[in-house]
């Protein structure tokens, strides 16, 4: 059963769903929005950004981040929840790279990997609204709680910088400056070359080789 808007207030209220700070602003009729928290690693920038000194973090086209959440949950034996994109960020190109369930047990802050799959840049405010959680209420408890590596988690871990920084890609942006320069280059061949048929056949497969290679360079980048 999904909890609805009430159900989270009388959740939260009774210490069964924990919201740390809650905010009744944040009380959807059936889920619960989360905001933008402090820390944001970049693999762009290979940096680790104090988001509530800063006040935002900027996501380049093909980038990718790991957020964390303002507030923190703990969730009972009986509660589980799902999580997603608000559809303001989904719309402009962002998604969500990391597992959507939070399982009974849990406690600590969410830790977010975001990707940009627009052609521009997408600001992300401190403290903005980017998630949203519904609760899921059990028939029963569960008989073994959530224990895995990010139980009471509140910061970033070295192991997750690690992975950021050391993240290589080529990014939307670098592609696309890679495919103008290409058709710029077919283009000036096409008026100083005296072509053939050969030729022209060699080029149009070198091409269609490298754009081939190039998108399937972006889908496995981004999968990772």
């Amino acid at each position: 059963m999904i909890l609805s808007d009430s159900d989270i207030r009388l959740a939260h209220e009774s210490g069964k769903i924990g919201l740390e700070p809650f905010s009744e602003s944040s009380v959807q009729p059936a889920s619960y929005d989360l905001r933008v928290g402090n820390q944001a690693a970049i693999s762009s920038d290979k940096q680790v950004v104090n988001l509530a000194t800063r006040g935002f973090v900027e996501i380049k086209p093909g980038d990718f981040v790991i957020v964390s959440t303002h507030e923190k949950l703990a969730l009972d034996l009986s509660h589980a929840g799902r999580f997603g994109l608000t559809s303001t960020y989904a719309r402009k190109g962002l998604i969500a790279s990391v597992g959507t369930q939070v399982d009974p047990g849990f406690r600590g802050r969410l830790f977010v990997g975001l990707t940009n799959l627009s052609t521009r840049p997408i600001t992300l405010p401190h403290a903005d609204v980017f998630l949203t959680v519904e609760f899921h209420a059990l028939q029963r408890p569960v008989d073994a709680p959530y224990s895995g590596p990010y139980q009471g988690r509140d910061e970033l871990t070295p192991e997750d910088i690690r992975v950021v920084m050391e993240r290589e890609y080529m990014s939307q942006t670098e592609m696309m400056r890679t495919l103008e320069t290409l058709v710029s280059t077919v283009n000036s061949l096409k008026q100083s070359i005296n072509w053939r048929l050969p030729l022209t056949m060699g080029l149009i497969v070198s091409v269609i080789m490298t754009t081939v290679t190039l998108v399937m360079t972006l889908v496995v980048t981004l999968a990772l």
